[in-house]
């Protein structure tokens, strides 16, 4: 239960790391912020996947 609830705040950290690199960087620095926001988006999608293998 630890875990799950460790990996729901990675979750959640990823999400807003995402939201900040695309909003944030990626109006100035377009590429770059971009790219660091689908790596993130990535990131957070694998997360993802492991709370789904956790909780089935």
């Amino acid at each position: 239960m630890l875990e799950i609830a460790f990996l729901s705040l990675a979750l959640v950290a990823l999400l807003i790391l995402a939201y900040v690199f695309w909003g944030g960087v990626g109006k100035k620095r377009r590429r770059i912020g971009r790219e660091f926001a689908l790596l993130g988006f990535a990131a957070a999608a694998y997360v993802a996947w492991l709370i789904f293998e956790k909780l089935t």
